[in-house]
């Protein structure tokens, strides 16, 4: 039988201050204006995820290219801020705000984004004042997308089963972290090439230890139910119940005629390359579609699902570091 999980409200926020992982420069010792020469890197990471998605590419970037790399998590994600509202034009303040505050808005800026977090590279690229020089969307377009791919609805379904109690498990109970992946592998959609690191990208959000860590977290989101005895089953790092029009958001793209402050047409010549799953439902086949906000655009095709970079690592680091460094690798 399911259980009803307390919620609590979330705080409104504007803008929240990211969280983030940072990779040094290997010049990190030369002079501080050829630092500030260098380019930064910054990664956004997919719905459900957070920045540890992008370890592997980072180690690989971080060997190839003389860069400061970022990865962010985005509000409600990883160990960033939880705060409404939700909404592509909100997330992307957030980053703005971050490039702004670790970055800087002159230093060349390279964006790369998975999934969700392509559409806030996009949408970041449009802002004319940060020195954005190439934008990386990995399988995510630059509009609305009508439904979302069924790997997507799959796992969303399975973590809100857990989380509503359909499915129980209780904290610190003998293999329970292997029960969690294990139900997570058994989707058809993560039974794919790679499929134990895409269940994994799902499962990460109850097996994180700030997940289910009472002690660490006193968390009014997670510590007792209406004030009642600690919750015994594990949860989930972000607050989804909070978020009831999540999938809903995630498939818009923002209007911008009423936002002329935000988006500029004097960024539209920034290059951009959209990574395209071809099994995957996100991307139409008519690429004119891509062109319309941002005429600079490549598309690289790649025989997968909708997450390239776990299903062919190989193929997907090599265009990475090939369209931020121009071909020389």
């Amino acid at each position: 039988m399911s259980r009803q999980v307390h919620k609590k409200v979330l705080p409104y926020k504007k803008i929240v201050d990211l969280s983030f992982h940072r990779t040094r420069l290997p010049s990190d010792a030369s002079s501080l204006v050829r630092f500030e020469q260098k380019p930064a890197i910054v990664n956004i990471h997919g719905l459900l995820g957070s920045h540890v998605m992008f370890h592997s590419l980072n180690k690989f970037l971080s060997r190839k290219i003389d860069a400061d790399i970022f990865s962010v998590d985005v509000r409600n994600h990883g160990i960033s801020p939880k705060a409404i509202p939700y909404d592509y034009t909100t997330l992307t303040n957030d980053l703005i705000h971050f490039i702004k505050t670790h970055v800087g808005l002159e230093r060349p800026m390279y964006l790369l984004g998975f999934s969700m977090g392509g559409k806030i590279a996009l949408l970041t690229t449009l802002f004319k004042n940060i020195n954005v020089q190439k934008c990386i969307s990995i399988d995510l377009p630059p509009y609305e997308t009508p439904k979302l791919d069924p790997l997507i609805l799959q796992n969303y379904d399975l973590i809100m089963q857990i989380i509503r109690r359909d499915v129980q498990i209780l904290k610190g109970s003998p293999n329970w972290q292997k029960k969690v992946l294990e139900l997570f592998k058994s989707l058809d959609c993560n039974k794919r090439k790679c499929g134990g690191a895409v269940a994994l990208y799902f499962a990460n959000g109850f097996l994180s230890v700030k997940s289910n860590n009472v002690s660490q977290e006193q968390s009014h989101f997670e510590q007792q139910l209406d004030g009642k005895e600690s919750d015994p089953y594990i949860n989930f790092l972000m607050p989804l119940s909070n978020m009831p029009h999540l999938l809903d958001e995630v498939k818009k793209w923002p209007d911008s005629l009423n936002q002329d402050d935000f988006f500029s047409k004097g960024a539209i010549d920034r290059k951009v390359l959209i990574m395209r799953g071809l099994q995957s439902s996100f991307i139409s086949s008519h690429y004119s579609l891509l062109r319309d906000k941002f005429p600079c655009t490549d598309i690289q095709e790649f025989d997968t699902g909708h997450n390239l970079l776990l299903e062919s690592p190989e193929e997907s680091f090599k265009c990475i570091l090939n369209f931020f460094c121009k071909g020389k690798y």
